[in-house]
């Protein structure tokens, strides 16, 4: 199954369709493409209705709308965690990508936002500074969650992160600010008024 790092043909943008998914830059949302061959349509009829899109687009949103059914929870993890983050197993539904395989070192904040957002990835990060994001900006998405430890290897911490991101999937995936830190965990969604 195809992890949400590789829909390179599909789109989230907050001004476009509400921020539904979309086909690659277009107002045809996944779920419109998935409604219809729901109701019999087949993909060439859909090539036929929207000549603007491509075969590879309809295939990605079915993927797209599979991987979403399946409860998968993403997380992109900050430049300040260790890259053996990115390891997290995805036999317990999580898939994880360091920032480092995508962008800068010193990217801004608000642009590893506006990733993880455009992806539906959760950020992992021990940044207290991406926690103020959300809440000064009244945003839903994307989710923060932040490990206050002095101590954050994965091998000290892993397996209570994968438990907090598999316990509280739903809310990440609806968007929430999630702080681990030692035997406790704290959870607000968002948007924070």
């Amino acid at each position: 199954m195809m992890d949400n790092r590789h829909f390179d043909r599909i789109s989230l943008d907050p001004a476009v369709m509400g921020g539904k998914a979309c086909i690659r830059g277009t107002r045809v949302t996944i779920g419109r493409i998935v409604s219809q061959i729901g109701a019999g349509e087949t993909i060439e009829e859909l090539l036929v209705d929207y000549p603007y899109i491509e075969r590879e687009d309809i295939m990605q949103a079915l993927q797209f709308a599979a991987w979403l059914a399946q409860g998968h929870t993403a997380a992109l993890v900050d430049m300040n965690m260790a890259y053996r983050w990115a390891a997290m197993p995805t036999s317990r539904g999580i898939e994880a990508i360091h920032w480092a395989e995508i962008g800068p070192g010193n990217a801004p904040d608000n642009e590893i936002m506006n990733y993880a957002r455009s992806k539906r990835y959760a950020v992992l990060t021990n940044d207290l500074d991406f926690r103020t994001v959300p809440a000064l900006t009244a945003a839903s998405a994307p989710s923060v969650v932040q490990i206050r430890n002095a101590d954050v290897r994965p091998e000290k911490l892993l397996d209570p992160v994968v438990n907090t991101l598999v316990k509280f999937s739903d809310d990440i995936e609806k968007g929430a600010l999630v702080t681990i830190a030692i035997n406790k965990v704290r959870i607000h969604i968002l948007p924070i008024t």
